[in-house]
């Protein structure tokens, strides 16, 4: 991921691709074998929904191979990319931002306090809906996302093929601008006091806080009472 955040932001992926770096290595090898983890998820779906398989169990892909041995809606090069997609996301952005609430929950006894209390209230095994409703424990989720995001690197967006104005400067169609969630979700325009970790400011949200609330990017998962497509519009 350091290797991949280099890249993006410096456009050094001739470097980065073909030069290792002392105790992370060469991106090319990494990226070859996160390849080959993606092509053994897409053989082990298909071993899943095999008739003759001692076992069937269905996997994130198992819709885009066809149980009946008709032709597959997605090649396996697709599936594979998907495969290596979730692995990178389900991995490293998870657990990035899920140290970094515990690290700040414990950095803050007082918050820790107020969290421990409302946590105590839960069943014995809480579920999706019963934790949702869990007050603090929301505000301390948006909190932790908001100071730490886990996203690595910039949020690239293309701009609507007849152009646009943002903040005041002309863009043309399809060029395209970025911004990063670390620095957008820190603007004391919007957030008071910004680099402090205040799970409290959740309970009476503002629209200029939804609105550079993008700890994973803009669209279906933006928070913003508008698409997020206004920004370029």
């Amino acid at each position: 991921m350091m290797l991949t955040g280099l890249g993006v932001e410096f456009n050094l992926w001739l470097f980065v691709k073909y030069f290792p770096v002392p105790g992370i290595g060469n991106l090319k090898k990494i990226l070859a074998r996160m390849k080959e983890e993606g092509y053994r998820a897409v053989a082990a779906t298909k071993n899943s929904l095999s008739k003759g398989s001692s076992t069937s169990y269905y996997t994130l892909f198992s819709k885009m191979v066809p149980e009946d041995g008709s032709e597959a809606p997605f090649s396996d090069a697709v599936v594979a990319s998907e495969a290596i997609g979730d692995i990178v996301a389900g991995s490293d952005t998870s657990a990035a931002g899920i140290v970094y609430m515990i690290y700040a929950v414990l950095s803050n006894p007082e918050i820790k306090r107020k969290l421990l209390d409302e946590l105590a209230t839960c069943s014995e095994s809480p579920g999706w809906d019963e934790l949702e409703g869990k007050q603090y424990l929301n505000w301390v989720i948006d909190e932790g996302l908001r100071l730490y995001p886990p996203a690595p690197s910039s949020l690239p967006r293309k701009v609507p093929d007849k152009g646009a104005v943002l903040g005041g400067y002309k863009l043309p169609g399809r060029c395209v601008v970025s911004t990063q969630a670390l620095t957008i979700q820190r603007d004391p325009d919007a957030f008071q006091n910004p680099e402090e970790f205040i799970p409290e400011r959740w309970e009476d949200t503002t629209p200029e806080m939804k609105d550079h609330f993008v700890p994973f990017g803009g669209s279906m998962r933006c928070k913003s009472p508008r698409p997020c497509k206004t920004y370029l519009e």
